[in-house]
């Protein structure tokens, strides 16, 4: 498995995710802010609809994003593993955290403050590019789930009136039937 470094730090994690191989001025400014956190198994790093305090880093571990249906049943998002960022969309637009981030595992974490993360983005176009194409790979994936669950309950009966344009990747509306 290919490996490379992460945030200028001197941990090795898989070489995949937005946030490895910076410029050395890059690198360093996001090792002078990062805090890196050691997190037991079931260690709850954000609740959802709590205000951003910034975003982590995963360098080790897994980490399960959820959110909680109004009936209370809970739905897994998804599974962070090495070298993804997680709370980005919050700590971008000083918003709330969309899901909760509940560790699998033990991990260890680089945590970069909401504050430092923006003036970051601001002083470096490379970094900002980054978080942008972060933040556009979690929007295409979001649809991709959202229209392949609205397909499988469209096919047992569940959302009737939409189908699949292969070609835009995006579900519309059907006719309707003269």
């Amino acid at each position: 498995m290919q490996t490379t470094q992460l945030m200028g730090t001197s941990k090795m994690v898989p070489s995949r995710g937005a946030f490895y191989d910076f410029s050395t001025a890059v690198s360093q400014a996001l090792h002078s802010v990062e805090c890196t956190l050691s997190c037991p198994t079931g260690a709850v790093l954000f609740a959802e609809a709590q205000p951003a305090r910034g975003v982590y880093f995963l360098t080790r571990g897994r980490i399960k994003l959820s959110v909680c249906a109004r009936d209370g049943k809970t739905f897994i998002l998804r599974i962070a593993e090495p070298a993804d960022a997680v709370g980005v969309g919050a700590a971008v637009c000083n918003g709330l955290y969309e899901a909760t981030a509940e560790t699998l595992e033990p991990c260890e974490i680089s945590f970069i403050r909401q504050g430092d993360l923006l003036r970051l983005m601001r002083q470096y176009n490379e970094f900002a590019i980054r978080m942008a194409e972060h933040l556009s790979r979690e929007y295409n994936t979001t649809c991709r789930e959202i229209f392949t669950r609205m397909l499988s309950e469209t096919a047992s009966g569940g959302l009737p009136g939409f189908w699949w344009d292969g070609w835009t990747r995006t579900a519309r509306p059907m006719r309707q039937a003269r």
